[in-house]
This record gives structure tokens, sequence and C-alpha cells, in this order.
């Protein structure tokens, strides 16, 4: 069972995405982390050709680890900071055991495979709360009058709408990777249907955020793939809007009336009470957690009714928890994922091909709804952030592999 450890992380991967909101502990995360990582140092005790790879972590990975620790050691409130270090902890586990997993193409294709798995689940429990009318609708999550005869919006096993929405366009350009690399039609056929639940519920969670950056990930992964075919994903997502339900086109449509969304409204005073927070621990950050943001806002004078739980913008709020350097690391490291993966792309096999230009795409899609939304405010969707990011530096390395090989042959 261990030399296949990569349907280990696969199953443990569909637990962090089909367990429902209520039966789920963050602290799960920590704990699958840290299995996982036992179960690897046992193979390399038993098989002399399991090692922890840290050859396939980027420098800048490092580097910011290592102001993530510094975040902590000179935390405002060390022991508000505690359960913030372990996530960030269980995060870098992550990325390293799927690196330390992944030997082959066939083992980072199982991971993936497994976990689409799991966001089919979640989708078609999504679709079902729709159908059931099991999720009603809320006026803390919706201006009412701006989005007139919109139904619930689900968020599936997730904590809110907006979370189910992150995490399924971060998975869904992988389907296409899975389809593109199926030898055989049956299969093709079962992914393509596997895709169709996640897809409509992305609609149903009503997270404007979201579609926008699933939008970014379909013209990213277009591009990547064949960008022949640009046009024509430009000109079909244009000509299906009239046909979309006349509650997802309404809620299109608030987009560009942001003066009066009550939410972009929100936001705008969320930013009015941080600037002055910024400007006075734009260095140094005041540590680790939101919990420490929520204690230390109430200082300043505040623009909204309640004190915000956070920034609503994941650069803004690491930049403010962990400070310049974090920030400056957090891009830099992003930046070089993002180059290694594209240079990746022209000098792989078919197969990495499509699963660097799906990873890419998905992470340019959640980086894009992370502009307006703190994406690592719900645990667990921090954590696939991170596995995202493990699947990308899987594939950078194997691609640098079989790159290495044949420069040898010439």
């Amino acid at each position: 069972m261990l030399q296949r450890i990569e349907c280990i992380v696969g199953l443990f991967l569909i637990a962090i995405l089909v367990v429902p909101h209520e039966k789920w502990n963050n602290i799960y995360n920590v704990a699958i982390a840290l299995f996982l990582v036992f179960l690897i140092f046992i193979n390399t005790v038993i098989q002399r050709h399991w090692m922890f790879n840290f050859k396939a972590l980027d420098y800048t990975l490092i580097l910011f680890m290592t102001a993530v620790a510094v975040s902590f050691a000179t935390s405002m409130n060390i022991s508000s900071s505690i359960k913030y270090l372990l996530f960030y902890i269980a995060c870098f586990l992550f990325v390293l055991v799927i690196v330390s997993t992944v030997k082959n193409e066939n083992s980072l294709q199982t991971i993936i495979e497994m976990m689409l798995f799991g966001i089919t689940v979640i989708g078609l429990f999504g679709l079902w709360q729709s159908i059931s009318g099991a999720v009603v609708f809320d006026p803390s999550l919706t201006d009412v009058e701006m989005n007139q005869g919109m139904p619930g919006r689900i968020y599936a096993t997730m904590s809110n709408p907006n979370n189910f929405g992150e995490i399924l366009i971060m998975a869904l350009p992988f389907y296409v990777s899975v389809i593109l690399n199926s030898k055989t039609f049956f299969k093709k056929m079962v992914f393509i249907a596997m895709a169709l639940p996640p897809a409509l519920a992305l609609f149903l969670t009503g997270s404007r955020s979201s579609w926008i950056g699933f939008a970014v990930s379909v013209v990213v992964i277009t591009f990547l793939l064949n960008k022949r075919l640009l046009p024509f994903i430009l000109l079909g997502g244009v000509m299906m809007i009239p046909f979309l339900p006349q509650y997802v086109y309404k809620r299109i449509l608030t987009i560009f009336r942001a003066s009066q969304d009550t939410s972009a409204q929100t936001r705008i005073k969320i930013l009015q009470t941080v600037e002055p927070m910024l400007k006075e621990y734009m260095v140094s950050g005041v540590g680790l957690g939101s919990d420490i943001f929520r204690q230390l806002i109430q200082n300043y004078k505040l623009y909204t009714k309640a004190v915000p739980p956070h920034t609503h913008i994941l650069y803004l709020q690491i930049w403010i928890e962990i400070g310049l350097v974090g920030i400056i690391t957090f891009v830099w490291y992003i930046y070089r994922t993002i180059k290694n993966s594209v240079i990746g792309i022209y000098n792989s096999s078919q197969c990495l091909k499509t699963i660097l230009a799906a990873g890419t795409a998905a992470l340019c899609g959640i980086l894009v709804t992370s502009l307006v939304e703190y994406s690592w405010y719900y645990p667990r969707v921090m954590v696939m952030f991170w596995v995202l990011l493990g699947i990308l530096a899987s594939a950078t390395y194997l691609a640098e592999l079989k790159s290495r090989k044949l420069s040898e042959m010439d």
C-alpha cells in the first residue's frame, strides 16, 4: 500500500472535500498533513529509492515560509497566532508530500483524478441542495434589491458559497487535462460527465468573484493549449450570456453596478478602515492570523457597522499579517511558479503539458478571485490552494527531469 502512496494522498484529498462543514474540524488538515509525512518517512526507511523531494521546492517558497516563521515569532499576540502557524505548516507539508509522492506522470495523474472524484461528489451535493430547496435565500450573503428572484446560494460541504466557488475554480481546469490525457473514449466520456455537476454548481454558488476567476482560467488554459481557439471561446462566452438563467444574468450585471451593491460598498469601507493600519504595520506586520487583525482593527476608526473579520483581499491580508517581506516573497513565489509552469509546458510531454496548463489556469483563476476575497480565511480552501501549488511543483519537476535526460542523451 505504501508503494502506491499517491492513492492514500488522493483518498485524504477526497475526505477534505466531501466531509460536511458542520462535521469538519480545521485541525484535521494539520493531522492529515502530519500523517502523510509520517507515511513518507516510513517509506524512506523501508525503501531505498524513497526520499523527501526538497529539490522540487522553489527557493522562494522557503523564503516565504521563513517570513511566516518570523511573523509568528514577532507576533503581537503569539497565542492567537499558534493555530495559524499550524495551518501554514500543514500547507507547506502538503506541498512537500505531493512532490515527494509523485514519481512519474501516472502517480500525478492518479492524485488529480481522485481529487476530481471528490469535486464531482460535492458538485452533485450542491446540485441536490439547489433542486431540493435545502438552501434558502440569505439576505446576509446577497443584496436583496439587486438580486430579486435569486434562489438560495449553494455551498455543498463548505462554510459558504464563496468558499465553495473558490474550491471549484481551482479544480475545474483539471477536468480538461484528464479528458485530454485519457487514452480511451470511454474514460473521456466519464470525465466529461463528471465535470458537469461542479460546472453547473459554480453558477449556483452565486459567487461573482468565482465566476470571473473561472472565466480567466478558461482564457488562460485555452491560450496555453491552443491559442487559435481563443476568439471562438471568447465569442462563445459572450453569446452564452443571454441564455443564462435570469437570476444569473442579473447577478452578472451587478458587477457593473458596484456603487449600488452593498457587498461592494462594504469592501470599500473595510479598505478605508484598513488603510491607516497598513501604514502603521506595513513593514513588520501584526502577526499571523485574522484573530489579531480583528483585535487591532478596533483601535482605528471603523467605517463599517461591525468589526470586519479580514481585509477581503488575500494579498492585503498577507501584507498586514506577515509584513513587507511576506508579501514580496509570496508574490515572488507565485511569479516563479507561473513562469516555471509556462516554461515546462513548452518543454514536456503531452501529459505534463496539459496538467501544467490546467494548473496554471486554475492558479490564475484563484489569484484573480483573491483580489476581492480573502480566499485563505477558510482553511480547507487554503489547503486546496497549496495542493494546487504542490501539483504544479511536481509537474514542473518532472518536466525538468525529462528535459535534462533528453539534453544528456543529445
